[in-house]
């Protein structure tokens, strides 16, 4: 399964690129952050053909992420409670694989933090799952999981209590910082 993360910081202005990469690299999955989508942009004008795509637009602007499958996979979308830009996907595989894509801003308060570690929490019964976005939370030093802030010191105790794993080591941000995560059960 080919699998590709962007943050795009408005696809909008980025169709015709996306609908190039997507198309040639014929990508079974594609997860998009700050998509700054809004209900005045069909899904048909992101993909039109051959992919299902499932959406959390922030309705204003910047945020939203979006998550786009080859029509080739069945897939339903989990309805979440979550009041943070999250989407939620379960594949149909033998068995289900589950794929999360979030967008945390920046100026996010603690309570909406803790919220959405809450819904990553609720999350942990999948066996098989993939959390992809933009957490923005520059202060977490990966390599022993540990951070500055109490939103991201409670982010890395809700990554270690889940059993997640982390797997981008390289900065995602021009100030050289790792913003955009893939945590997973499944590192292999």
């Amino acid at each position: 399964m080919s699998v590709g993360m962007w943050n795009a910081r408005s696809l909008v202005n980025k169709i015709p690129f996306f609908q190039s990469l997507i198309y040639s690299k014929s990508l079974d999955v594609a997860c998009i952050s700050e998509s700054w989508l809004s209900d005045k942009i069909s899904s048909k004008e992101i993909l039109p053909y051959g992919y299902i795509i499932y959406r959390s637009d922030r309705g204003s602007r910047g945020g939203g992420v979006l998550i786009a499958i080859t029509n080739t996979i069945p897939s339903n979308h989990i309805n979440n409670s979550s009041p943070s830009e999250v989407c939620v996907v379960e594949l149909a595989f033998p068995s289900p694989l589950f794929i999360c894509c979030v967008y945390l801003s920046p100026s996010c308060d603690v309570s909406r933090s803790v919220e959405l570690f809450k819904f990553l929490r609720s999350l942990s019964k999948y066996k098989q799952l993939i959390v992809v976005g933009d957490f923005n939370l520059p202060d977490i030093n990966w390599n022993s999981l540990s951070a500055s802030s109490l939103v991201s010191s409670s982010f890395c105790d809700s990554i270690f209590s889940l059993n997640l794993v982390q797997l981008v080591d390289e900065a995602t941000h021009s100030c050289g910082n790792i913003l955009d995560l893939v945590l997973t059960t499944i590192p292999g």
